[in-house]
C-alpha cells in the first residue's frame, strides 16, 4: 500500500483511550497501516494533556497531526479534554476525532458544539477498526493542517 499522494509521512495519532483493550487493538491496526502512525497513547483526558504541554516523562517529539479521543473515561473525560485544548491557543487546532462507543445524540451534538472534526463509533470488529484508521489516515493526509504558533511566527507572509 503506497503514501496518499501528497502525504509526505503517516498522520501522527494520539489517542486518548482508558481501555487497555481499546488501546492495544489500535497499536495494533495502526502497526499495520501506512497512513497513520501512532505517536502517544494516553490513559485519559489528564495524562494527555500533560504529554502535549511536555509535563512529566511523556513530552512530546512534535504536535500530533490528529487525537483520536474516547468519551468515557476517568479524572478527565472527553467532552472536559476537548473543551480545554480548545481553549488553548496552542492546541485548539488539532483537528479532534470522538472514538466511542455512545450513541447519544446529545454526546453528537455536544461533540461538534465543543470544536471536535468527527464523531465515529467504535467498530464492532478489527477488521473494520483497520479500515476505518486507514481511511483516517488517507483523509487526513490530504488535509493541510494549520501550522502551529511556532512555525506561523518564523514563516514568510504569502
Amino acid at each position: 500500500m503506497s503514501h496518499p499522494p501528497h502525504a509526505a509521512r503517516p498522520i501522527r495519532l494520539l489517542l486518548v483511550e482508558d481501555s487497555k483493550t481499546q488501546r492495544v487493538l489500535v497499536q495494533n491496526a495502526v502497526r499495520e497501516s501506512e497512513s497513520i502512525a501512532l505517536q502517544h497513547a494516553a490513559e485519559d483526558g489528564e495524562e494527555a494533556l500533560d504529554y502535549l504541554r511536555g509535563r512529566g516523562s511523556g513530552v512530546p517529539a512534535a504536535r500530533p497531526d490528529l487525537i483520536l479521543l474516547d468519551l468515557n473515561m476517568p479524572r478527565k473525560n472527553g467532552f472536559e479534554f476537548l473543551d480545554e485544548i480548545k481553549e488553548d491557543e496552542d492546541l485548539r487546532n488539532i483537528p479532534v476525532i470522538l472514538f466511542t462507543t455512545s450513541d447519544c445524540e446529545d454526546d453528537v451534538a455536544h461533540s461538534y458544539a465543543s470544536g471536535a472534526s468527527a464523531f465515529m463509533n467504535k467498530p464492532s470488529s478489527y477488521a473494520e477498526l483497520q479500515l476505518i484508521l486507514e481511511d483516517i489516515g488517507k483523509y487526513w493526509g490530504h488535509v493541510r493542517l494549520p501550522p502551529t504558533r511556532q512555525a506561523n511566527h518564523a514563516s514568510s507572509l504569502c
